[in-house]
């Protein structure tokens, strides 16, 4: 992958790589990040934070995902390229939450897509919307 800008290894920058890595394989948002550097005592700024997602976004290190109307948006961990394997998204349409999905039953619709439609999904940023079991079952405990 070739990167238009220059890489700056800063100690802000390791810092929040480090919490970034620490919580890999689950979705985090940079307020998360921002709070987890407070506890640790660590003097980087929640701008800075959000500028260093911004910048990890475009080296294709973190993932952005959009928010459900009124949440903050939340990133995944990508790291090098071909270091987490493609996976699909779910996102609860009631509360907010974003799971991966690792299924290969959608591999086979995702081929089908590339030899009959000529069109590559990437499956990083393909999210499937709808209720989770949670919220669902909080639907039949209220009626």
């Amino acid at each position: 992958m070739l990167m238009s800008a220059v890489r700056y290894n800063t100690n802000q920058r390791k810092l929040i790589l480090a919490v970034i890595e620490r919580n890999r394989g689950r979705h985090i948002t940079a307020e998360e990040v921002h709070l987890e550097l407070i506890r640790e005592g660590s003097p980087v700024g929640k701008a800075t934070v959000y500028r260093h997602f911004e910048r990890l976004e475009k080296e294709g290190l973190l993932i952005r995902y959009a928010p459900v109307e009124g949440a903050g948006a939340c990133w995944e961990y990508a790291g090098e390229p071909g270091e987490v394997p493609a996976h699909y998204h779910m996102k609860c349409e009631s509360c907010g939450k974003l799971f991966c999905l690792d299924c290969t039953f959608l591999d086979t619709i995702s081929n089908h897509f590339s030899e009959h439609h000529k069109f590559d999904l990437n499956r990083f940023r393909t999210v499937f919307y709808g209720i989770c079991s949670e919220c669902r079952g909080k639907d039949k405990d209220e009626n």
